[in-house]
């Protein structure tokens, strides 16, 4: 999986810049999942609000916090600014809403008033949808402003299934001057590419209690199992197939590169990859390559093993796509193949690059 700590900035509390939202993202990339948890902005660490590391040491002092809370590594980070979410409401709103209870609230410095009635079906995009997700003014307080949250971030990854790379491309580039962030548009566009198809979304709790005086602090008795929930992970032993693009390298450019593929693949390990590309893509590459964009370890072992049976000449450099090695690389191979009107049908396990003719 790939952990990345999303930070809802607010610049305006008292001249300090403090995160109003805390939330991890679990992206498993394999499986097209996606988890999220969020973590209370006023629970309490080392004597003060979580809320407060950001502004007072600075990004790496509360990826460590929360990198002991979750017992996770934290891959990537994104400060955002909560305009972010007009930008979002307009590119894949309208957001259907509907109104539990009656919101009223009136920003003078923003000059923008909201007045939801309870039972109606909202459709909303830009500052309505803001101001809807930040709006704490009732007796729920942040506990439901955080599950209005999780219902807007649901949807809008629904809406977001539909979005082809290049209007990503555009929408990232939108987004980018919002925040601070070490993601970059190669590695949203991959992940988006792992999720967006049948991606599920799911939400976890984190543990906490409030103690005597009223804080928020850990509930030590759960925290054992919230780090286990959060590092399940689905355990497959080797199948009997794989998921196997092949895409020629070789100087033999028509089908018999691809009929000499399949014909070797069938009589050593019983099946045939599921696609072979045998068009000259004019690929910048030179021999033989395998990209393996399976995250189990055994998966990786089982691959290299068949193409050591498969092509016991060959030597195949390895790049490991979901451990997020050389991820530019391929995508740029994806491009090159959309370009010529070559579709690969996701997820795959692998994507091998042949330098040798195919064998027989």
């Amino acid at each position: 999986p790939f952990n990345i700590l999303l930070l809802g900035l607010d610049e305006v509390i008292e001249g300090t810049v403090r995160t109003d939202a805390i939330l991890l993202a679990i992206i498993d990339h394999v499986e097209g999942k996606v988890v999220l948890s969020s973590i209370p902005r006023d629970l309490m660490v080392d004597g003060s609000k979580i809320n407060s590391v950001y502004e007072r040491k600075g990004i790496e002092a509360l990826e460590n916090v929360v990198e002991d809370l979750t017992g996770l590594k934290i891959n990537r980070f994104a400060l955002v600014n909560y305009d972010v979410f007009k930008i979002l409401g307009d590119e894949l709103g309208p957001i259907e809403i509907m109104v539990n209870e009656p919101m009223y609230y009136h920003d003078y410095v923003q000059n923008l008033t909201i007045d939801f009635k309870p039972g109606v079906v909202y459709r909303m995009k830009g500052d309505e949808l803001l101001a809807y997700i930040r709006y704490r003014k009732n007796a729920l307080g942040d506990i439901g402003r955080l599950e209005r949250q999780k219902d807007v971030l649901k949807k809008m990854f629904e809406k977001a299934k539909n979005m082809d790379i290049f209007r990503l491309g555009r929408l990232y580039s939108k987004l980018k001057k919002l925040m601070k962030t070490d993601l970059d548009l190669s590695e949203v566009i991959y992940l988006f590419s792992k999720v967006s198809k049948n991606g599920q979304m799911s939400f976890i709790g984190f543990p906490y209690t409030i103690n005597d005086r009223g804080e928020v602090i850990v509930d030590k008795k759960r925290l054992g199992r919230y780090r286990d929930s959060l590092k399940e992970l689905p355990v497959s032993g080797i199948r009997k197939s794989y998921r196997i693009v092949i895409l020629n390298n070789s100087t033999l450019k028509n089908r018999v590169f691809e009929a000499r593929v399949r014909s070797r693949w069938r009589k050593v390990m019983g099946w045939e990859p599921e696609k072979v590309i045998w068009e000259d893509t004019k690929i910048n590459m030179k021999g033989s390559h395998v990209f393996v964009l399976s995250r189990s370890m055994v998966d990786k072992e089982a691959i290299l093993g068949f193409l050591k049976k498969v092509y016991p000449e060959e030597t195949f450099k390895v790049h490991m796509v979901s451990w997020m090695e050389d991820i530019d690389e391929y995508y740029e191979i994806m491009e090159k193949l959309f370009e010529k009107r070559i579709y690969v049908e996701r997820p795959i396990d692998a994507l091998i690059i042949l330098g040798t003719l195919g064998g027989g």
